[in-house]
């Protein structure tokens, strides 16, 4: 399907994606290099100092392979390879017949494999295959490898363990392996510095080392972790060998006789699969890349052993928990970590969840994840009071306490709050008041504590009286310690009276799903899946309101600038209630599937919810419309608007990225259009090579200091946003004409993707929608406010002290000693002595401009369009200039050229400022002038139509 645009966001960049989870593509020419494939794209890293420098555009189908040759990236995609040059714009297309699944470059040549099991040899520029092979289907092609000084050849390995050698230049099978490794697939191969030697990975875990010239097995090594997923041997003279397995750890084997066992293991700090790893010639480099992470290992420890020195990661499962903070975001994925990133720069750092987290996981063969805290399910940032004390809390999946974060140290804070709940009951939702203050802590079992955020004391509970005492029991004694009641039996204890009370009044019958307090602090409010919304008074802890639902609700949103209170309920409808009256003001059934987002735009007026079938709907609060509706392939996860709402941040079901849209309406104007019946298909955003050259993306690792990032509200006025409806396609053929590496990047989806410039205004003519309607011109403020004002700005903008005078002159310059003690300079003689002003006067010049000329021409015409657009495209004292030049035979025309353009109600507000800048220096000519009087009697009665006419539009908009 072709996609197409929101009417109210545009793509602008993702943020946190590194690397992708298929192999990479390593190559060594002039320099060392690896190309990632993320989803339809692909990223080449310089592996020197780690740094992303290209950024390949948008491929039509998602890559399922890459590899690199020389300077040249191939990727499988769809039915095609695409072939692109890393250092310009060359690029092409091979189709294929079927699916490729696989691509492997070769010595000056590649290889390509489809899911017919049919290899292809390719040589780069050629659009015809050299040569095509068709295996059996008994021997499925898993893996290739050129192997060193083999000339026109390739080992292939399959998945029930055949290996075979074929000259791919006569398409003959040249030798077949013994088998010894029957009924397990080859999972990967590498080539050792020694000729004749590689190594291959079984899917059992098991790893061969080959003599290929004797077909003979030199060792045999074998991981209890499973499967192989990468092979690299180190090339630095040390004979050693690195395996990737599928839970995240690499192995690091000795290949010498004496000592054939591992030597290292290496925690990449997950549990997800190794991609690739690569050993850097003649580095002791080990570069381990999984999903979305890129770590450097480097051996030169004590004895050798391996030190984690660089790396690049974000995060490794989905972000589930979304909340910006300033011009950062916070996200929370099922990986255990929370990170911050910049809404601006591509720069993303872990929290920290406590010192020698990755010490200890490494004595106590353990993953980081293991010895951190669960994954977050509900969260709340204040930055009110964050210099004096922690300004986040969460709460955590299954896990009986909320965790306070010094978001401004990046650090684990200072306290753990649990509920006073005596059946101690998992924490289900927590806020931070609109003071910062407090701390209000939500458990399953319907309990809402109260405590503070700066010394962690607890300060008291929120219980609804009108509900009945709950059947359970629970025991206390007189030292006030709680039991429950199957623990009673085991309880001995000399000389104390056990006695049984009953439950506790609680808050809510049910898991509590949201706590908000209003702005002011005068209330909380909590919502339940006992189907009620309740409002409790923050100083007696009493209940003020139960609203009833009649449904579970599953999530609660606040607004806090208009009190406002959003309910989503297990009945697919969403509530809207007013905090103050606490009524219902607006209801919306549309939805058609479980809501797993929503959130209010800053002011208020919109109300965004994401679905589980990856549909997007905007309401207008105010009039209740549905202004967008949109739908992307993976169903959003957590949405976020930015403080000045110009940008929307969400993330998406196996995507490991967050993803930025811009709000158009925060740019410019938006016309709305009837949404329609179905929803619009909408591309993600994309990384891109434009992206990459302002700066917002790549080349900063997590251990840079913050302070280098600009300050992002000083850029947020450049940021332009354009529409292009156009669908490139990439071409099958290498284009001739090749465009300027400068020029705009422009992805493939229509109308989904947008260009970025950094630029202060909008050159276009913009047509009226309607006659009956003023139309203001696309100009920026500056161009009519500065035209009032511009005796204002140059007073402002002038020199304090007069020049000085140099100090020394020319050795060449005649000079005399005055009285005064100073240089002064001989002017040259002159041949006329007669006295002149130093002064020219304009009434002496006799000069036609271009507009003026334009003036002229257009007045025999009557259509004046050509110069009202040349003064559009002056700078504010160019237009001032051009209307004080103006004299006696060219006001005619000028006044008859505002008239045109005020009567045709376009350019409205620029014509104004034209006209007041025309009357402030012709003012006292066109009094004295019948004909420009009567001109300007006419100029004055449009003026009142216009004027009336934009009285009424206003007040038919306010009614």
């Amino acid at each position: 399907r072709r996609m197409q645009g929101s009417q109210l966001f545009a793509p602008f960049r993702p943020s946190g994606i590194v690397a992708g989870d298929i192999p990479c593509g390593f190559v060594q020419h002039r320099g060392d290099y690896m190309v990632t494939a993320i989803g339809r794209i692909w990223q080449l890293y310089r592996l020197t100092d780690l740094v992303l420098i290209k950024i390949g555009k948008p491929l039509p189908h998602r890559i399922r392979s890459i590899t690199m040759l020389n300077n040249y990236v191939i990727s499988a995609t769809g039915r095609s390879v695409h072939v692109a040059h890393s250092n310009s714009k060359e690029q092409y297309t091979l189709p294929h017949p079927h699916k490729v699944r696989l691509v492997e470059a070769i010595a000056g040549a590649f290889v390509s494999v489809d899911v017919e099991n049919v290899l292809r040899v390719w040589t780069v520029g050629q659009s015809e295959p050299h040569r095509t092979i068709e295996f059996p289907e008994s021997f499925i092609i898993t893996c290739v490898l050129h192997p060193v000084t083999y000339l026109n050849k390739i080992v292939v390995g399959s998945s029930r363990g055949g290996l075979e050698l074929w000259n791919i230049n006569s398409g003959n099978r040249v030798y077949s392996f013994k088998s010894r490794y029957a009924n397990e697939s080859i999972t990967c191969m590498a080539q050792s510095s020694i000729v004749d030697v590689i190594a291959i990975g079984l899917q059992n875990g098991g790893i061969k080392i080959i003599n290929l010239k004797y077909d003979e097995v030199i060792t045999t090594f074998y991981q209890a972790e499973g499967s192989v997923t990468s092979l690299t041997f180190r090339a630095d003279g040390i004979a050693q060998l690195a395996s990737g397995t599928v839970d995240g750890k690499i192995n690091v084997w000795t290949l010498e006789k004496e000592h054939q066992r591992i030597a290292y293991v290496l925690p990449e700090g997950s549990r997800l699969p190794i991609v690739s790893s690569y050993f850097i010639p003649g580095f002791p480099i080990l570069v381990s890349v999984s999903s979305n992470s890129i770590k450097f290992f480097s051996f030169d420890g004590i004895n050798g052993a391996p030190r984690l020195f660089k790396f690049k990661t974000g995060h490794s499962s989905t972000p589930t928990m979304l909340q910006f903070w300033g011009t950062k975001f916070v996200t929370a994925a099922r990986d255990h970590t929370i990170r911050t990133s910049e809404v601006y720069k591509e720069i993303s750092r872990e929290v920290s969840q406590g010192s020698g987290i990755r010490k200890k996981a490494l004595d106590n063969d353990m993953t980081e994840e293991d010895l951190k805290l669960p994954p977050v399910i509900g969260m709340d940032i204040n930055g009110f009071k964050e210099l004096q004390w922690d300004s986040m809390i969460t709460c955590h999946e299954s896990f009986g306490k909320a965790i306070t974060w010094r978001l401004y140290n990046n650090i684990k804070g200072s306290h753990q709050l649990s509920s006073t709940d005596p059946y101690k009951a998992d924490i289900s939702s927590v806020c931070i008041s609109s003071c910062g203050n407090f701390a209000f802590v939500a458990s399953e079992r319907g309990w809402i504590d109260k405590f503070s955020m700066q010394s962690g004391m607890h300060l008291g509970v929120f219980a609804d009286f009108s509900l009945p005492a709950t059947p359970n029991l629970f025991v206390v004694n007189p030292l006030g310690q709680l039991y429950r009641p199957g623990d009673v039996s085991n309880i001995t204890i000399a000389g104390m009276n056990m006695e049984e009370k009953p439950d506790p009044t609680i808050a809510h019958k049910g898991i509590i799903v949201g706590v908000v307090t209003d702005m002011a602090m005068r209330y909380l409010c909590s919502a339940s899946l006992d189907g009620f919304l309740k409002f409790w008074d923050l100083n007696t802890y009493e209940l003020k309101t139960s609203i009833n639902v009649e449904s579970a609700i599953n999530k609660m949103i606040f607004n806090k600038e208009i009190n406002l209170v959003a309910v989503s309920s297990d009945d697919l409808c969403i509530r809207i209630y007013d905090a103050e009256t606490h009524k219902l003001v607006r209801k919306f059934n549309e939805i058609s599937a479980h809501v797993t987002d929503m959130i209010f735009s800053r002011d208020g007026r919109w109300l965004v919810v994401a679905t589980a079938d990856g549909h997007v709907r905007v309401w207008d609060l105010p009039t209740g419309n549905l202004i967008d509706w949109f739908q992307v392939e993976n169903s959003v996860m957590a949405l976020g608007f930015s403080p000045q709402g110009e940008f929307l941040a969400s993330t998406h079901q196996n995507e490991n990225g967050i993803f930025v849209w811009a709000n158009k309406t925060y740019y410019g104007s938006v016309m709305l259009k009837d949404v329609g019946d179905k929803p619009i298909p909408v591309a993600l955003p994309q990384a891109s090579q434009s992206l990459l050259k302002s700066g917002m993306l790549g080349n900063q690792d997590e251990d840079e200091d913050e302070n280098q990032v600009e300050n992002s509200t000083k850029n947020k006025r450049k940021i332009k946003i354009m529409g292009d409806s156009g669908d490139k396609k990439i071409k099958s053929e290498v284009k001739e004409e090749q465009q300027e590496e400068e020029e705009e990047e422009e992805v493939q989806d229509e109308n989904s993707t947008f260009k970025l410039k950094v630029e202060d205004e909008v050159e276009k003519r913009v047509e009226p929608l309607d006659a009956e309607l003023i139309t203001l011109s696309s100009l920026s403020k500056v161009k009519w406010q500065g035209l009032a004002n511009l005796e204002i700005i140059k007073k402002r903008n002038k020199p304090i002290q007069p020049p000085k005078k140099p100090e020394a002159a020319p050795f060449f310059l005649p000079a005399t000693i005055t009285g005064k003690r100073e240089i002064a300079f001989l002017a040259p003689a002159k041949v006329d002595d007669v006295p002149k002003s130093r002064f020219l006067s304009m009434k002496d010049m006799n000069i036609q401009t271009p507009f003026v000329k334009s003036l002229h021409q257009c007045h025999k015409t009557g259509d004046f369009s050509e110069p009202i657009e040349m003064l559009k495209g002056m700078m504010v004292p160019e237009v001032d200039i051009e209307f004080q030049m103006l004299k006696n035979r060219d006001l005619i025309p000028a006044m008859e050229m505002l008239k045109f353009g005020i009567q045709a109600s376009t350019n409205f507000e620029i014509l104004q400022a034209y006209l007041n800048v025309f009357l402030k220096y012709h003012a006292e000519v066109v009094l004295q002038d019948e004909t420009l009087s009567a001109l300007a009697k006419e100029l004055k009665d449009i003026q009142r139509e216009n004027n009336i006419r934009l009285d009424s539009i206003f007040q038919s908009s306010l009614c």
